[in-house]
């Protein structure tokens, strides 16, 4: 039996308001149809998060309806759980349930029960699923029974080591968080497959004899979710035998990301290796300037001229920067370095003590493990993701997050 593994595909995001960047997205979607059917797969499996929320234009339906039939008419059945972007609130259905009714996917688990079903392959062979959306994570955790062999487990979990690995941060953040942030060793055992969703890079390992993947996200969300080769995993399994190949997509958005020690260097890559390495892509990259030393007022505005050039030319599509970075170390972050530090640490604390709530818990976690304590950019993602409310139920969380950034946020909670 032949089945593709995807997962985050975020149909429906328009990264930074770009309507390109939502395009990529359909993209890449549609090229992960065609891949399904190229290769004949028995079944696509979507670990979550299809959709980039339950509140969109029909534009990423209109897209999604129109790859799922493609796979209808090619005989290939579609399952799929919910991720945390896209799972049944209390005021709202999924978008996934529409999916369903219309027969378009089978949605194994959106609220907080998991589900099961058989996969019946051309060749006759039966492979068992069972199904964990984003909300089933304590059923998920607590599933004792062995599956049958050759079964597959799909869920929209973070797993905290994996998440550490992929994005660089301090593993011991598992062993404190894991009542938050589950870890490998939480899943149930048994299965021939994990196929998981949640995280936005790829991740791979062995877990029990077994292949547990995370695919990522087809196409970069945000800057943090770039990779220079953005992959599917199709997995054939005979008789209890699994075997994973990575498939590379063709049609992800380019990244280039320049360092340059100074403002000479950085002119210097910008004008002449920038140039030559854009027409090597099909679509204009994105271009992410970091410049280790600071700027003049001039150097700065240069440097912007230049690289709106390019953005007119066409050449690229956009860049973020010019970045300095100055490296700094936990001992040398000063007083108000510090002050961001412990706010950090309380935060964490009472995000460990006191949140009940699993979407604000998973929101605050996911703020830590970033490293990033922007109060701007915090409270902007409170705003989009529907959680100011939430937080402001919480007397003492407030007090937490007012205890490093009232100043900046400016009484605004």
């Amino acid at each position: 039996m032949k089945i593709l593994h995807i997962s985050d595909t975020h149909l429906g995001a328009r990264p930074r308001g770009s309507i390109e960047r939502e395009r990529d997205i359909y993209d890449v979607f549609l090229e992960i149809i065609d891949i399904a059917i190229e290769n004949r797969v028995d079944a696509v499996l979507h670990a979550g998060d299809m959709f980039h929320s339950a509140e969109l234009f029909p534009a990423p339906y209109i897209y999604a309806i129109a790859g799922l039939d493609r796979l209808r008419q090619a005989g290939i059945a579609f399952y799929i759980v919910a991720g945390n972007h896209d799972a049944a609130k209390p005021t709202r259905n999924s978008p996934l349930e529409l999916l369903g009714r219309l027969g378009y996917a089978k949605v194994l688990s959106d609220h907080g029960e998991p589900g099961f079903d058989k996969i019946v392959g051309r060749s006759g062979d039966v492979v068992e699923i069972h199904g964990y959306s984003y909300k089933a994570l304590d059923h998920l955790l607590s599933q004792g029974s062995r599956p049958k062999p050759g079964s597959i487990l799909l869920a929209h979990v973070r797993l905290c080591d994996a998440w550490s690995q992929r994005y660089g941060r301090d593993q011991s953040i598992c062993s404190s968080e894991k009542d938050f942030i589950p870890t490998i060793q939480r899943l149930p055992k048994g299965f021939s497959y994990y196929a998981l969703g949640d995280l936005h890079k790829s991740w791979r390992n062995i877990y029990e004899g077994s292949p547990i993947i995370y695919p990522g996200s087809p196409e970069a969300i945000s800057r943090d979710d770039y990779e220079e080769r953005k992959v599917v995993f199709l997995v054939e399994i005979d008789r209890g035998r699994v075997d994973v190949k990575e498939i590379p997509l063709k049609k992800v958005r380019p990244w280039i990301n320049i360092e340059a020690r100074d403002y000479q260097e950085a002119i210097k890559i910008i004008s002449t290796d920038l140039e030559s390495a854009v027409k090597r892509y099909a679509k204009p990259p994105i271009v992410v300037l970091k410049i280790k030393s600071p700027l003049s007022r001039n150097e700065r505005i240069n440097v912007v001229r230049v690289l709106d050039s390019l953005v007119e030319a066409k050449k690229i599509l956009r860049y973020e920067g010019p970045e300095i970075e100055v490296p700094q170390t936990r001992e040398g972050l000063g007083i108000g370095g510090r002050e961001i530090l412990q706010t950090q640490l309380s935060i964490e604390r009472a995000v460990e003590k006191l949140f009940s709530d699993p979407d604000v818990r998973r929101f605050m976690v996911d703020e830590i493990i970033r490293g990033e304590l922007d109060p701007d950019k915090i409270l902007s993602r409170l705003v989009d993701q529907g959680l100011v409310n939430k937080i402001l139920n919480e007397p003492e969380i407030r007090r937490h997050l007012q205890l490093g950034v009232s100043r900046n946020l400016g009484g605004r909670l």
